[in-house]
C-alpha cells in the first residue's frame, strides 16, 4: 500500500508530504476528540474512519521522513545523524504515558497537545527546508 501511495503523491517533495501528513494527523486529533460528542452507537464506525485518516497520514510520511533524514546527513556523519533522528521516536515513546495521563484532566487535552505538536512540526518544516541540501528535498524538489 505504501508504494501505491508514493506513486500517487510522487509530485510532492518530501517536505510537502510530511507537512500534509502532519496536518492530517492534527485533523485526526480533532476528529478523534469529537468522538465523545457522538451517540455511543456511532462511535465504533466513526473511530474506525479516524484510524483510516491516521493510517493515510502515516503512509504519506513515514518513508519520506526516513529518506529525508538519510539524505540530509553528510556522508561521513550519516550514522550519527540517523541515530539522533531515531531519538525523536524514543523521546515520543517516553512522553506518551504523560500525554495519555492528560485524559484524567479532561478528554480533549491529550488531543490538543498532540495536534499542537504536529501543527508546530508542519510549521517548523518551512524553516528546516531552507537549511537542507536540494537533493534531500526529494523527487520533484518542490515544496
Amino acid at each position: 500500500m505504501g508504494t501505491l501511495v508514493l506513486r500517487w503523491t510522487t509530485h510532492w517533495s518530501r517536505i510537502k508530504a510530511v507537512q500534509i501528513a502532519a496536518i492530517a494527523t492534527a485533523l485526526w486529533c480533532a476528529t478523534s476528540a469529537a468522538a465523545v460528542l457522538l451517540p455511543a452507537a456511532w462511535r465504533t464506525g466513526y473511530l474506525l474512519g479516524c484510524a483510516v485518516l491516521l493510517a493515510g497520514a502515516q503512509l504519506v510520511s513515514t518513508g519520506r521522513i526516513n529518506a529525508l533524514a538519510e539524505a540530509a546527513a553528510p556522508p561521513d556523519a550519516r550514522a550519527r545523524y540517523l541515530a539522533a533522528f531515531q531519538y525523536a521516536f524514543t523521546i515520543a515513546g517516553v512522553l506518551a504515558p504523560a500525554v495519555v495521563a492528560l485524559f484524567s484532566v479532561t478528554t480533549w487535552l491529550p488531543w490538543l497537545v498532540v495536534a499542537a505538536g504536529t501543527a508546530a512540526s508542519a510549521a517548523g518544516l518551512r524553516y528546516v527546508r531552507a537549511h537542507l541540501p536540494a537533493h534531500a528535498l526529494g523527487i520533484a524538489h518542490r515544496g
